[in-house]
């Protein structure tokens, strides 16, 4: 499946490094093309400048950058070559914004329902207890609502993905969406109350079905789903390394598991409503919006 594509917004993604040589943080065979900007002066730069903000950003020649420490990772792990490789927890790692790419999944007139690229963050879905997408943690980082829209309490008005990924202007065109959260299709479980988001992430209905096939994603849940694949961008892999898993919306149990009887996305995207539970502590955004072009 090839879609019509559009780049809108802009987060952090290629990794600014001294030396391509001496990179070893991930390992060579899982870098792609694009992962890594190899310019020491701009690096040295990088590492003198003064004037980050709160989130660490900062604007340098006219390009705007993040730095991240160990500590901002979602997990991290020595023990696997395909975690992110921190040698030690002081170290800042720049990231460049640049423009994100999405493919446009529906248009209707001036309206574009999008889906992002590629995964591009890796945050958790919540921490372990039940939960819907309504009162989820993940719900209120994407779209930067307080404390009270979730049920951790976390106010997320000031560190969020809707902030730093579009300027006003750009937030603007972003369509407040009803979100329709569906009890699961073959166990019945609830999917919790509807909500109006400008930020989300895809639902069983839209990833196979009916409904799904007008996307580009596959009839079958049981059918594996190349186009559903998840490249990671540098930024993400330094949130969390194992396995890009295309989160959606879903519920969550005591002891951060997925019910049985929700659905859930392996790393290839093939779709399963199977028994077993899968642990969702992080995760994986590949996020989509609804924007008037």
């Amino acid at each position: 499946m090839t879609w019509d594509c559009v780049w809108f917004g802009s987060y952090p993604q290629a990794e600014v490094v001294s030396s391509a040589d001496s990179y070893t943080a991930v390992d060579k065979s899982l870098l792609k093309s694009g992962d890594i900007i190899e310019n020491s002066s701009l690096y040295n730069k990088l590492q003198s400048v003064t004037g980050w903000d709160a989130n660490n950003d900062i604007t340098v020649d006219g390009n705007k950058y993040r730095r991240m420490k160990k500590s901002d990772a979602t997990y991290t792990s020595n023990s696997y070559s395909n975690y992110y490789n921190w040698p030690d927890s002081d170290t800042w790692y720049y990231f460049k914004y640049e423009p994100i790419k999405w493919r446009v999944l529906k248009m209707d007139g001036s309206q574009a329902f999008l889906l992002s690229d590629i995964a591009l963050d890796d945050q958790q879905y919540n921490t372990e207890e039940d939960i819907t997408w309504e009162t989820s943690t993940i719900r209120s980082w994407l779209n930067g609502y307080g404390a009270s829209s979730n049920k951790q309490g976390n106010d997320y008005s000031s560190k969020n993905l809707i902030g730093s990924a579009f300027s006003g202007d750009e937030r603007s065109a972003i369509v407040n969406t009803s979100v329709v959260n569906d009890d699961n299709i073959n166990y019945g479980t609830e999917g919790g109350n509807n909500t109006t988001d400008k930020i989300f992430l895809l639902s069983e209905l839209e990833v196979y079905g009916d409904s799904a096939a007008p996307y580009g994603f596959m009839f079958s849940n049981r059918t594996y789903d190349g186009g559903g694949a998840d490249v990671k961008a540098a930024h993400m892999q330094r949130r969390w390394e194992y396995g890009a898993i295309r989160t959606m919306r879903i519920i969550v149990t005591t002891g951060g598991c997925a019910r049985r009887d929700t659905m859930r996305m392996t790393p290839r995207m093939s779709v399963s409503t199977a028994g077993s539970a899968m642990v969702v502590i992080m995760s994986t955004i590949t996020m989509t919006v609804c924007v008037l072009l």
